[in-house]
């Protein structure tokens, strides 16, 4: 799943977001982590705690819902990320956040546009090398 688009168009050296487009270079890298993944680990063990500490005033039921919400905070926070573009000539300064979604979906994103940044890479080192129909 993914909130939004990000495509690379056809000449390879862009990427179209739903609002923005960026032009890729040499020096760039793109980064997907989940940036909630320590506050939903610490969320999801508050609540657990929380329920373990007053588990003998709870209905077993509460105590159902309590422990599915954490198990959901969890996964939320675990699977959701954005993939950032980096310059690496800025000291890794972050220049756009594409957008949101899933994980998996978020790093197959982050291959692609990896793999377009390395042919840049390759077709800028070597100058006689055609560009990508």
């Amino acid at each position: 799943m993914m909130i939004g688009r990000v495509d690379i168009i056809n000449d390879g050296n862009t990427v179209r977001t739903r609002n923005d487009s960026y032009s890729l270079m040499p020096n760039m890298h793109v980064s997907a982590r989940p940036p909630f993944r320590a506050a939903g680990i610490a969320l999801s063990a508050g609540l657990l705690g929380f329920g373990w500490a007053f588990a003998d005033l709870a209905y077993p039921g509460e105590r159902t819902v309590l422990a599915f919400i954490a198990l959901a905070v969890l996964a939320v926070s675990l699977s959701l990320t954005r993939p950032t573009l980096f310059d690496r000539d800025l000291k890794h300064s972050e220049m756009a956040t594409l957008t949101w979604g899933t994980l998996g979906h978020m790093r197959r994103k982050q291959a692609e546009i990896g793999a377009e940044i390395a042919r840049i890479k390759r077709s800028s080192q070597n100058p006689n090398t055609e560009p990508k129909p």
